[in-house]
């Protein structure tokens, strides 16, 4: 019964490709159409301009990180030039879509699994968008994406931090970024129990200039973490 229900709606409304909208047969399954899912597997095999490593084996990262995070470890190349990875990284920003949350941590997870340690030590965590953004989307798909990555480690995943304003970090410059980011992420009570002496995985859906993901690891590494991995789906890259 629940199948032929399903079928009905997508008939009704019938599903499409998260990346590019097109519609995609009632019977389908799939997060994206073929074009796009090649696409994407091209996108993956994009270079690191530094190492010359693809985006997912490549450990480098932005300077203001390297103080404070052990490694840095992406899936793809966010480009801003209206790539598959730009859409669905945009999708996810404005669209409580669980299958590609889904998705988009199996593929974090992949990326990260050859160099994560012993899962006794772990706790996931992630950088969490604004209150105000989150009333308005009605989701944080850092928060989704932290909880999926945990549950496929079978470790735990907690909220460790709160945002403060309104200002978004993708409108300001590099510069203004990190003074925002200084000013808007806060540690919540009882933080330092919960980490100290571990490895904190924190997630994100993407990183640019690396300010908050700075920020945050600095003051976990403050509340005893042993050592902070940061783990997003896409990582600024210039095209």
């Amino acid at each position: 019964m629940k199948n032929i229900v399903k079928i009905a709606l997508n008939i009704i409304f019938p599903p499409k490709c998260a990346a590019c909208k097109e519609i995609l047969p009632y019977y389908s399954t799939a997060l994206m159409c073929d074009k796009c899912c090649e696409k994407w597997e091209t996108e993956k095999e994009t270079k690191c301009s530094k190492c010359g490593k693809i985006i997912s084996v490549c450990r480098c990262m932005p300077e203001s990180c390297k103080d404070s995070i052990d490694m840095l470890i992406s899936v793809a190349p966010y480009t801003s030039s209206g790539s598959v990875t730009d859409r669905l990284v945009l999708y996810a920003k404005e669209n409580n879509d669980r299958s590609l949350f889904s998705f988009m941590a199996n593929e974090m997870t992949a990326a990260i699994y050859a160099d994560l340690p012993s899962a006794e030590d772990i706790i996931v965590t992630f950088v969490p968008r604004s209150l105000a953004r989150k009333r308005e989307t009605g989701h944080d798909q850092s928060e989704y994406l932290a909880k999926m990555v945990a549950e496929n480690f079978s470790v735990k995943m907690m909220r460790l931090f709160r945002k403060r304003g309104k200002i978004q970090q993708k409108t300001l410059g590099a510069e203004k970024r990190a003074e925002n980011a200084e000013n808007s992420y806060l540690l919540l009570k009882n933080t330092a129990e919960n980490v100290k002496g571990r490895t904190v995985l924190l997630c994100d859906d993407v990183v640019t200039t690396g300010a908050s993901l700075s920020v945050c690891a600095k003051q976990l590494l403050n509340a005893g973490a042993q050592r902070v991995y940061a783990l997003t789906f896409a990582k600024t890259v210039k095209k």
